[in-house]
């Protein structure tokens, strides 16, 4: 399995036009998987319907895969959401020259990266790489000190590839972090979550982070999480006074 990145920069004037890229496979498959937020859709790769014509492109939030039972290809982007996938090829909208109602739409200088994505059957490498492109890594340089942390850390995280870290942020009213995890796969599951700080107590809270239920902490810091199908799950881990 090998990522390959394509780093564009493009100086856009054209108008009522538009650029796409297309991957020709030797993939046959009736369906494609699309990303969205939380989660992936199914889409039909022919045109048998009016409403399969009329859906000719999918808004999706960083990739398309097109799969049989062991083998296949994904097309990832860092700002692009037009995707569409055509019998065996996968395209990706890139710029587009509309005039109505903005007629300067897309004009100008362009830096963006898409990525083409060979992989075994499964999904987890190419979210895996999906986030790697549309997330990179941010650092910054320090001198030599003693420092707080151990040499690998990780503030959250569970051993089953089909539940997701998607979100660990501060909280914005009390000293505590938010971590939002989701099931991608499609089945219900039971993960634990082993949590890299200490905490008080750990609530499971709604999307809007209110009406908590507290949930059990092992001895070790974990806490046992059970996952419908596509469920989403928002948990806030209350620290002690002195870790923020």
């Amino acid at each position: 399995m090998r990522l390959r990145a394509f780093v564009t920069d493009v100086d856009w004037q054209e108008r009522q036009a538009l650029l796409k890229v297309a991957f020709p496979t030797d993939i046959r498959n009736r369906r494609a998987t699309y990303e969205i937020q939380f989660g992936t859709i199914d889409r039909p790769t022919h045109r048998n319907t009016s409403w399969e014509e009329a859906a000719f492109e999918v808004p999706a939030q960083c990739w398309a895969d097109l799969s049989d039972s062991h083998y296949g290809v994904a097309v990832l982007a860092d700002c692009k959401h037009g995707y569409s996938v055509h019998e065996s090829t996968l395209w990706l909208s890139l710029l587009k020259g509309a005039i109505d109602p903005d007629p300067d739409a897309d004009r100008g200088q362009h830096h963006f990266t898409y990525s083409l994505l060979p992989h075994p059957t499964g999904l987890d490498a190419v979210r895996r790489a999906a986030y790697s492109l549309s997330r990179p890594l941010m650092w910054r340089r320090e001198g030599a000190h003693p420092g707080r942390l151990p040499a690998r850390f990780s503030l959250a995280s569970v051993a089953d590839s089909n539940v997701v870290i998607e979100t660990a942020r501060w909280a914005e009213d009390e000293d505590a972090l938010i971590v939002r995890l989701y099931e991608a796969e499609g089945g219900s599951t039971s993960v634990a979550l082993e949590l890299g700080v200490t905490s008080d107590s750990v609530d499971q809270v709604d999307l809007p982070e209110r009406n908590p239920r507290t949930l059990d902490v092992a001895d070790n810091g974990s806490v046992a999480l059970d996952f419908r199908a596509r469920e989403i799950k928002t948990l806030l881990v209350h620290l002690p006074a002195t870790a923020g």
